[in-house]
């Protein structure tokens, strides 16, 4: 019986060994907003000490996981810039961007929400206000420019337009 078990134990062995390891889905996933006032959209900036203070961003955060879309939509909304998101849709699904370190981001575009954006988290974001695409800032991180850029061709394509 002794083989049996030292074999038993081999075979576990090779197997947690060699088999591939479950993918961990921590910070893989972000949602991003494009939240929309008039003709102009929010942006905030960003504090990096170690960089230049005028880095402007899109609201945007971290799905847990097994969280869907819908409600990590509606839990970064609120714990990012305080708004209670009611009616949105999927602009976009952007690929793997260097400077952000996620698999992925979402874009979401906001259609209607209730309160007014302020900042929650005064270490990480410096200031929050509304741009148009004539005064845009000229630091934006790659996933705004994304997301932008996603949603004004989004406006333009005849497709897009249900056309």
């Amino acid at each position: 019986m002794p083989f049996f078990g030292l074999f038993f134990e081999f075979l576990l062995f090779v197997s947690y060994t060699f088999m591939p390891k479950p993918i961990s889905f921590t910070n893989t996933l972000q949602v991003a907003f494009y939240i929309q006032k008039g003709d102009s959209f929010l942006m905030i900036r960003k504090r990096h000490p170690e960089v230049a203070s005028e880095v402007w961003d899109v609201p945007h955060g971290t799905m847990q996981q097994a969280e869907s879309i819908t409600l990590a939509a509606k839990r970064v909304a609120k714990e990012t810039i305080g708004l209670d998101i009611k009616k949105f849709k999927i602009l976009c699904i952007t690929d793997p961007l260097d400077s952000t370190g996620y698999a992925y981001s979402i874009g979401i575009e906001v259609e209607e929400y209730s309160g007014a954006p302020v900042i929650i988290d005064e270490k990480k974001y410096e200031e929050i206000r509304f741009y148009t695409e004539i005064d845009m800032p000229d630091d934006m991180t790659p996933l705004s420019v994304s997301l932008i850029e996603n949603k004004l061709l989004s406006s333009i394509h005849p497709l897009n337009r249900g056309e």
